[in-house]
Formats: structure tokens, sequence, C-alpha cells
């Protein structure tokens, strides 16, 4: 209902966001070792590691976590936006269908019931279909790197 396009970009921004996500424990991994690298140079064991300034890391750790926190809002919004579309063609198909129904649905179906009907149904499009789908993709999405990062991890120590 949200088209195959747009389909795509949020996919694209869920992989951007968790990859994000991904590089910013990443650094924060490599700061720690970098660090222990340092202590065990000061205290005579050679590691061949180089240290660098502090600030250095938190600047590269905040330029990681503000494009995260950027990534992951951009998904927000596009997963927002698909949600509004899909609940405006919702809301149109009913429309539609509800005007074209022959005369004698309307003596039998009170419009009590039809309208409980169009609130109810466009009620769960609104509310309750963004935040599955926005659920569901980052749940996807934290899977799909975590499985990588296991792969990848396995893969260096065999």
């Amino acid at each position: 209902s949200i088209g195959m396009t747009f389909s795509v970009f949020i996919l694209i921004s869920g992989i951007i966001s968790e990859a994000a996500r991904v590089s910013v424990d990443g650094w924060l991994s490599k700061w720690s070792d970098d660090i222990v690298s340092s202590v065990n140079a000061e205290a005579g064991f050679s590691t061949g590691a180089s240290a660098h300034d502090s600030l250095f890391y938190v600047k590269l750790y905040l330029l990681l976590a503000l494009f995260a926190a950027f990534a992951v809002m951009l998904r927000c919004v596009l997963v927002a936006i698909a949600g509004l579309r899909a609940a405006s063609r919702l809301h149109s198909k009913m429309l539609s269908a509800v005007i074209r129904a022959p005369m004698r649905f309307f003596d039998t179906t009170p419009v009590g019931r039809i309208l409980n009907r169009f609130s109810k149904d466009q009620a769960a499009i609104d509310e309750d279909l963004p935040e599955t789908m926005g659920s569901w993709l980052s749940t996807l999405m934290t899977v799909v790197f975590t499985l990588m990062i296991v792969i990848y991890v396995t893969w260096k120590v065999l």
C-alpha cells in the first residue's frame, strides 16, 4: 500500500540506522582496547598499539552517536509517513466501497455500525501499523546485524 520505492527507502534507512548503532558500539570497543594497550605499554608490556588523545576518541564517538541518532530519526519519520500513506489509501478505498454500495446495504445496515467499523479500522491503521512496522524493522535489523557480527567474530577467531 505504500509502494515498493518507499519500502526500499525504509529498508535502507533501517540498515543505515543499525549500521550506525553498530559503529558506535565498535568505536567504544576500539577505544577501550586502546586504553588497555596504553596501560599495558606504561606498565612495560609493549603491544605496538598507537595511543591517541582522549579528545580524539570523544569527538569521533560524538560524531558517530549524532549520526546514529539522525539515522534512527530518519527511519522513524519514514515509517510514520508510510503509516500515513497507508491510512490515507485505506480510507479512500473504504469510502469508495461504501459510496458504491447498493441502497439495500444502507437499508439493512445502521449508519452507526458503518461509522464504528470505519473508525475502528482507521484507528488500527493510524495507531498500530506504524508502531508495529517500526518495531518489526528495528528487530529485524538488530537480528541481522547481530548475526553478521557473530559470523565476523567467529570467522576471525577461527
